[in-house]
C-alpha cells in the first residue's frame, strides 16, 4: 500500500501604503528575497512552502518617512498567526499549508517645522524658545529647522523677551503645502500645532523693540525745584537738571503734562522733543497746554525737555515829602 501525500504551497503578499499617498522607493529584504515597493504596490510570492519567514523594510527615515503600521492577516485563522513589529520593521510570517498571508507596511511621511525670528527694527539679537520640540535659540533674521518630525501635536513657546527690551507682537504659522494656518496666542507667547502626515509648517515669531522716554527739567535761572508731571507714563516730580527715564515703552502715542507752575513763581517757557528715529512719527511739545505729545517708534528714544523761567518781581514804592 503506497500513500503519496501532497502539501499545498502557500502565498505571501507584501503591500505598501503611505500617508499621504504617493511615497516611492521602499526597500524590503528577508527570507523571501529583496524587492522595492511604491505606495499602492504589492509583491506576491507564490508557491511558498509552509514554515516561518521574515520580511524586513529598510529604515525609511532618510527618505522623510517612518514606518507607522505593520499588520499581517492569515487566510487560515486556525493556524499559527503571523505578526508585524513596527519597531524592528519586520513581519514574522507563518505560512500554513495552502494559506495566503498578507502583510501591509504603512509609512507616514514626516513633517517639517521651521521657526523664524523677525525683529522690528531688524537685529541679530537672540531669543529663547521652549515647548514640545525642546529648548533652542533663534537670532533675529534667522530660522531653526526641525526635520523628520512625526505627525502629532506640538507646542512652541517663546521666552519672555522683555528683559532684552522687546515685546512679542506677532505669531504666524502656515502650512506651505495646504495654506492651513495655526493661530498663536500672544498672551502666552505660544502656538499649538496639530500636524498630519507630510506637512511643512513655517512659524514666524515677530518681536518689536521697546522704546525709551526721557523727560528733562531745566529752569532759568538754575535751581528751581518741585515741578510735577502726570500723563500716560505715570506721575513724577523733577527739579532743575533732573530727569525721569521710562524704559520698555511699547511703540505708540503718549502724553506727558507739566502741572501749572505759576503758583511757584515760574512759567513754562520752552518744550522741545527730540526723536532718535528721524524717520518715524515726530514727537512735539505745546507750551500753551504744557503737554508733550510723544510718539514712540520701535526701539526709539524720545527726549523731551521742559524749560521753566522764573517770574520777575517789580515793586513800586511811594514816598511823600513830607512823609
Amino acid at each position: 500500500h503506497c500513500t503519496f501525500t501532497n502539501t499545498k504551497l502557500g502565498t505571501v503578499i507584501i503591500r505598501k501604503a503611505t500617508a499621504p499617498g504617493g511615497g516611492t522607493g521602499f526597500a524590503f529584504s528577508g527570507d523571501l528575497g529583496d524587492f522595492n515597493l511604491d505606495d499602492g504596490g504589492s509583491e506576491t510570492i507564490s508557491n511558498v512552502a509552509p514554515g516561518s519567514y521574515s520580511v524586513t523594510e529598510a529604515d525609511p527615515s532618510g527618505s522623510g518617512y517612518e514606518l507607522s503600521g505593520l499588520t499581517c492577516v492569515d487566510s487560515d485563522a486556525t493556524g499559527q498567526p503571523s505578526a508585524g513589529d513596527v519597531a524592528s520593521r519586520t513581519a514574522a510570517i507563518n505560512v500554513d499549508p495552502g494559506e495566503t498571508v498578507t502583510c501591509t507596511f504603512t509609512n507616514t511621511e514626516d513633517d517639517t517645522i521651521t521657526v523664524e525670528k523677525v525683529t522690528i527694527p531688524a537685529s541679530t539679537d537672540s531669543f529663547g524658545f521652549g515647548g514640545t520640540l525642546g529648548n533652542f535659540d533663534v537670532a533675529g533674521g534667522s530660522v531653526k529647522d526641525f526635520l523628520n518630525v512625526s505627525p502629532g501635536s506640538y507646542t512652541i513657546s517663546e521666552d519672555d523677551p522683555s528683559a532684552a527690551g522687546y515685546v512679542l507682537t506677532g505669531i504666524a504659522c502656515v502650512d506651505s503645502a495646504t495654506g492651513q494656518t495655526f493661530p498663536g496666542n500672544l498672551s502666552t507667547r505660544s502656538v499649538d500645532l496639530n500636524l498630519v502626515a507630510g506637512e511643512t509648517v513655517h512659524c514666524t515669531f515677530t518681536n518689536t523693540k521697546l522704546g525709551t522716554v526721557i523727560i528733562r527739567k531745566a529752569t532759568a535761572p538754575g535751581g528751581g525745584t518741585g515741578f510735577a508731571f502726570s500723563g500716560d507714563l505715570g506721575d513724577f516730580t523733577l527739579d532743575d537738571a533732573g530727569s525721569e527715564t521710562i524704559n520698555n515703552v511699547a511703540p505708540g502715542s503718549y502724553s506727558v503734562i507739566e502741572a501749572d507752575p505759576s503758583g511757584s513763581g515760574y512759567e513754562l517757557s520752552g518744550l522741545t522733543c527730540v526723536d532718535s528715529d528721524q524717520g518715524g512719527t515726530a514727537s512735539s511739545g505745546d507750551v500753551a497746554s504744557r503737554t508733550a505729545a510723544i510718539n514712540v517708534d520701535p526701539g526709539e528714544t524720545v527726549t523731551c525737555t521742559f524749560t521753566n523761567t522764573e517770574d520777575d518781581t517789580i515793586t513800586v514804592e511811594k514816598v511823600t515829602i513830607p512823609a
